[in-house]
């Protein structure tokens, strides 16, 4: 960004020593000085509201971040109580727990929500599951976008069974939710 402050017009050599200066000088170069303290009042001003902080949190709202090398970074992880939702706008990784009774066999329905309208995008999500050993409880995860098409991996599981370990799956798009390829990665087991 470059500055619109305009300090060449002032005269350096104004005042000059030992001569009876008229005020209208002193009056020109006041009025530039000022004029320039505005505008930079206005170009701090934006700079303050809109470039990164280092001590608050920064929306880019889409623009485009290039040639960067991030190093020690992490992604936001969401534990949701109440397991409907798995909203892009959060966060990108979810570790649910879904609590089943005795004799509960309804469907447990994950909703992919709030992918962005554009660019390639990653939700990521462990499950486990708890309560009775009941077998063969139906998982499904559909996404809230309007004509959405999925696609699933051939190793895609239809139902979860009761266990400690963590099945994990990925979903990601490229148009906003419209298309979303769905991915399991596996059921993990804590180290003995």
């Amino acid at each position: 960004m470059t500055s619109n402050i305009i300090s060449d017009t002032i005269d350096a050599e104004y005042p000059v020593a030992g001569v009876d200066n008229d005020t209208q000088g002193f009056r020109d170069n006041f009025s530039i000085i000022k004029d320039g303290l505005g505008v930079a009042q206005a170009e701090i001003t934006e700079l303050q509201d809109s470039s990164a902080k280092l001590d608050a949190d920064n929306n880019f709202d889409g623009s485009e971040i290039a040639g960067a090398v991030f190093i020690n970074n992490t992604q936001a992880m969401l534990t949701p109580t109440n397991p409907v939702e798995l909203s892009y706008a959060n966060g990108s990784y979810f570790e649910v727990t879904v609590v089943k009774g005795s004799g509960d066999r309804n469907e447990v329905a994950l909703e992919l929500v709030d992918w962005p309208d554009s660019g390639y995008a990653v939700i990521r999500t462990s499950v486990r599951t708890e309560g009775s050993e009941e077998t063969d409880v139906p998982l499904r995860f559909f996404s809230s976008a309007a004509g959405t098409t999925t696609f699933y991996d051939n190793n895609w599981p239809v139902s979860l069974e009761v266990s400690d370990n963590r099945r994990v799956y990925e979903f990601w798009t490229f148009n906003g939710g419209n298309t979303v390829y769905m991915k399991y990665l596996g059921e993990f087991t804590a180290a003995a």
